[in-house]
């Protein structure tokens, strides 16, 4: 990997922590692995629930909580077009320690003069849920999400051509469902 694409894993590493997600009771059913490429759709775009409403605690568990998750990146992909740690968006759809990994992340982009643009590529599946808490298991495309000079635009990454693993907790509170654990792995889920 080259030197560029390793500082980006260990910049996306050091964001979104490498906190231990509670394993959850229930199972969606499902195979339990993560999504395919084929499958990926993005944070901003391809799924109706990357909105600012959060989804109601009312409907599916499962279908709620991948609706929260796909709003979650939304909310990061807008939030990093131009490195806002104060965009009130990161909160919409999170709770806890992804909005302080990603206000942290985004005031480290800002005093370096970057920002990130492009979109991350989502294969999300519910690995186990229940009327409170679902785990979701994804597959990140992260080769179109890449740093840019904050002022020129120009590119300062390179992508790794690799997908990544993450995992996050999805918790009811209220009548919402909020992202409230995401740890981002270093290990390797495919190719881009």
């Amino acid at each position: 990997m080259a030197e560029t694409a390793r500082q980006r894993v260990l910049l996306v590493l050091a964001v979104m922590g490498l906190s231990l997600i509670a394993s959850c009771t229930g199972t969606d059913g499902g195979s339990g692995g993560v999504a395919g490429a084929p499958s990926a759709t993005s944070a901003t775009t391809g799924a109706p629930s990357a909105t600012s409403r959060p989804p109601a605690a009312a409907t599916d568990p499962k279908a709620a909580a991948l609706a929260a998750y796909r709003a979650y990146w939304a909310d990061v992909v807008a939030a990093s077009q131009t490195a806002d740690s104060r965009s009130p968006r990161l909160d919409d759809h999170a709770r806890g320690q992804p909005v302080t990994a990603i206000r942290d992340h985004l005031r480290q982009l800002q005093q370096a003069g970057l920002v990130d643009r492009g979109d991350i590529g989502l294969a999300p599946s519910v690995i186990s849920a229940n009327s409170t808490t679902a785990r979701i298991r994804d597959c990140q495309d992260l080769t179109g999400f890449l740093k840019h000079d904050a002022k020129t635009g120009e590119l300062r990454d390179q992508p790794s051509g690799n997908r990544y693993l993450a995992e996050a907790t999805v918790t009811r509170i209220g009548s919402q469902w909020k992202v409230t654990q995401v740890a981002q792995a270093v290990s390797v889920c495919g190719k881009a």
